[in-house]
Formats: structure tokens, sequence, C-alpha cells
């Protein structure tokens, strides 16, 4: 196939794709592993369904959900896992905001594994408010990128009375 000869929107097919990013993969697996597998699941299957609902109003331009606000971390299991293996759920604005930062806490795994409390902020990330991943997926990018300089990093464990502006005297 000539590229020179396709239309300027052809876009590379979403199926028939001999591609993976073990990266992205392996950080899927850890995510999956600290959480209940039926549960998850669960989770994922519903951020399916809703997708394959709305998928042709969104491809038609209308704005759609693809996903479940208030269970967002399901949703960017289920696109780092998408874009890893077969590009069937697919939403490129959104792979784009969620996947490199998974792909790199599965880069920064080793470093991130000394770290203190990251174990238990994995697993509060996949089992607990489901809604904001946003944060969560900074910390332990943070974390790693400090630990990857050589810094001792622990994650401490906070409290929503702990989020309250603090005063020093």
């Amino acid at each position: 196939m000539n590229p020179f000869h396709q239309p300027i929107a052809w876009t590379a097919p979403q199926t028939g794709q001999d591609w993976s990013c073990p990266d992205t993969s392996r950080a899927v697996d850890w995510f999956c592993s600290l959480i209940n597998s039926a549960r998850l699941d669960t989770r994922l299957d519903a951020c399916q369904a809703l997708y394959e609902q709305n998928r042709e109003a969104a491809e038609d331009g209308l704005p759609v959900a693809h996903f479940d606000p208030s269970d967002a971390v399901a949703w960017c299991i289920l696109l780092a896992e998408t874009y890893a293996t077969d590009r069937q759920f697919w939403t490129l604005d959104e792979l784009a905001r969620t996947v490199p930062y998974i792909r790199r806490i599965r880069q920064l795994h080793d470093r991130l594994t000394n770290v203190g409390g990251a174990e238990e902020r994995g697993e509060r990330f996949v089992n607990g408010e489901g809604s904001q991943p946003d944060g969560p997926l900074y910390e332990r990018l943070v974390a790693g990128a400090w630990a990857d300089r050589g810094y001792v990093v622990a994650s401490f464990p906070s409290s929503r009375a702990s989020r309250a502006p603090q005063t020093w005297n």
C-alpha cells in the first residue's frame, strides 16, 4: 500500500493490528492484582457496555459519555488494557490523558516497590473512590520520579481531616 495514494483522512484500522505495549499491559496486571477480580470484571463490563451503547453517537460527533464519571478508575484501567492489547475500546482523547501515565508508572514500578505505603496507595486507587484517578496517578508518578533520582520516598496515610490548610506556628 502506497501511503501517498491514501486520502488525507485515512486512519489506521482498529482491528488486525499485531501491536502490543508490554509496559502498559504489566501496569494493568499490577493494578488488577490489587482488587478482587470479580469486582473489577463487573466494573470493566459496565465501562464496556456504556462505551458500546454510546459508540455510534460519539462517532457521529454527538456529545455523549464514554464512561461513568463515578468510576473513572475502571475506565482508566480499561483504556490502558485496550491500548496494550486490541484497541477495541479506543477513545483517543481519553487515552492520551491516561495511558502514558499508567505506562510510566509501570516503568517506575521497581523503584516504587521501595516507597513505603505505595502498595496501600495502589489498593486505595483501584478499590476506593473511583471518580478521581488523576490525583493518585500523579502521586505515584511524583514518588517514582523522586525514587528514580535516588531519594527515599514514603507515602503517608491521608484522611479527609488532613486535607485542611495547615498553619505553622
